[in-house]
């Protein structure tokens, strides 16, 4: 869509916002000289704008219903936009000379539209009736007049950058121009012709680049050239100065195009049931309930440890359609913010108490709003060891313990088959619990006679080659209790 009054445009200026986030970006990386590619220079509409559609389904993050060569499109923009900022934040030229730039090239884009309108209004005379041609010549000459008007006002910013070819271009005006500036006026508009000149024509694109999105655009040269200049003063004072060149279409449109793959075989392949997005919302809460050293009833610990065995349970599914742990390259580096407040009536009371919730946002182990899956599970690994041993110690009610320690072991074998795959699950059971295996797969059982010292020197029989790291054979078991201890297992029918 046309925009009329682009050319016509206030300079724009950096705040402080942005000097503070260079000055970091600079300290950092250093100072980057960027080459501008081609399509910098000649315009064309390649990137297509968002419509409010689009952005609404980009927004709740619905990428399939926008499709894969739309959405390749919107990152291709999205990297040239990333790519333009980032030249922006790596440009030695100083914050001074960027403001005179800015200045100049106002200026210099109403100059070009002016001076466009009063070319396109001389060459529409030509074919007019000589009354109306008359009349015509008289507004061209004014809109001329006025684009000279600008090209002055430009003359010392240009003597600044190039004096000595500054000084020569006015010597040669002034010995060319004709004689009053009514005189100038008349000649411009009766100049025969319907070709615009070579300068006329660049100045002509430079409007249509404005206005349609097509033409030519001087500013990534004339960028260049400054940075090219401010560059060479910064490295001879010792500051790291460095030289790229912008990616290319062909290599945007690749990465974008790698992305938006992803992205659409993640949502589109796989309709993720209400459910499971309910465990994983339980997932993601357990680093919240296990990340703080709690002291609450064995009841309460006790569904606790059922829920972290649910949400592994219903995110098995899930992850073998998509897993993150194996589709997103370096997932442990990912900041994902604290889960927040979003009962209504719990927001309301903190209000009324003079507190605003948005500012207890935090993941309880490590005290921040954002942190990074791997600070993450490192920082609640020894929080959760802690809580467990104080609950296995201190819980009488051996009901709730035998579920707890049941639910724990099967969600942390479910939460490692996960990550690793459960081929890579190896269980090794304690000797006591292998020995014990083996006796009943043989149909051996205590006598109903045994003491609670004998079967009480047993285990710690079976406890020792625990330590030693042995298995006693069948035959070795029953030996031991009939010689050692003086009973015999019992067999069933």
């Amino acid at each position: 869509m046309a925009d009329y009054t682009a050319p016509f445009h206030l300079p724009d200026f950096t705040d402080e916002a942005f000097e503070k986030k260079k000055a970091e970006y600079v300290a950092k990386n250093g100072y980057t000289i960027t080459f501008p590619k081609l399509t910098d220079i000649i315009k064309f509409p390649i990137y297509k704008p968002m419509t409010e559609p689009e952005i609404k389904l980009y927004k709740a993050r619905k990428y399939a219903e926008i499709g894969k060569k739309r959405l390749t499109e919107i990152y291709a923009t999205k990297m040239n936009k990333r790519a333009a900022f980032d030249r922006m934040l790596a440009s030695p030229t100083p914050e001074m000379a960027r403001s005179w730039a800015s200045i100049a090239q106002a200026l210099d884009d109403a100059q070009d539209a002016l001076l466009t309108i009063a070319v396109a209004g001389r060459i529409a005379a030509r074919f007019l009736p000589r009354f109306l041609a008359r009349f015509a010549m008289g507004p061209v000459g004014w809109i001329w007049l006025i684009g000279e008007i600008l090209n002055a006002l430009m003359a010392p910013w240009a003597c600044i950058i190039r004096p000595m070819s500054c000084k020569r271009k006015i010597h040669r005006k002034l010995r060319r121009r004709a004689k009053g500036m009514r005189a100038q006026m008349k000649r411009f508009a009766s100049k025969p012709g319907v070709i615009p000149s070579f300068s006329e024509g660049i100045q002509a694109l430079q409007v249509t680049k404005d206005v349609w999105g097509w033409g030519l655009s001087l500013g990534p040269i004339v960028g260049l050239a400054m940075d090219l200049v401010s560059g060479s003063v910064r490295y001879a004072l010792g500051e790291k100065v460095s030289l790229r060149r912008t990616p290319g279409l062909v290599e945007h449109y690749q990465k974008a195009g790698e992305l938006a793959h992803k992205r659409i075989r993640w949502k589109s392949r796989y309709k993720k049931p209400k459910h499971q997005d309910e465990c994983a919302k339980a997932l993601k809460s357990m680093s919240v309930i296990y990340g703080f050293d709690r002291k609450t009833d064995p009841l309460t610990e006790t569904l606790l440890y059922i829920a972290a065995e649910c949400a592994a349970i219903g995110a098995g599914p899930q992850m073998k359609e998509w897993n993150p742990y194996i589709e997103v390259e370096g997932l442990e580096h990912i900041y994902t913010e604290a889960p927040q407040l979003t009962d209504v009536l719990w927001q309301e009371i903190f209000e009324e108490k003079g507190m605003d919730p948005d500012d207890f946002v935090a993941w309880p182990s490590l005290g921040k709003r954002w942190a990074t899956y791997e600070e993450i599970s490192a920082s609640v690994a020894p929080i959760a060891a802690e809580s467990f041993d104080y609950f296995t110690q201190t819980i009488t009610d051996h009901r709730y313990l035998a579920v707890m320690e049941e639910c724990a072991i099967e969600a942390g074998l479910r939460t490692i088959a996960l990550l690793e795959g459960e081929d890579a699950i190896r269980i090794q059971y304690h000797a006591s619990l292998a020995t014990a295996e083996m006796l009943l797969n043989h149909r051996y059982a205590f006598p109903l006679d045994i003491t609670d010292d004998q079967a009480t020197d047993f285990m710690d029989w079976t406890r020792a080659h625990e330590e030693a790291g042995t298995q006693p054979s069948l035959k070795e078991a029953l030996a031991y209790a009939r010689n050692n201890l003086g009973f015999e297992f019992s067999t069933g029918p």
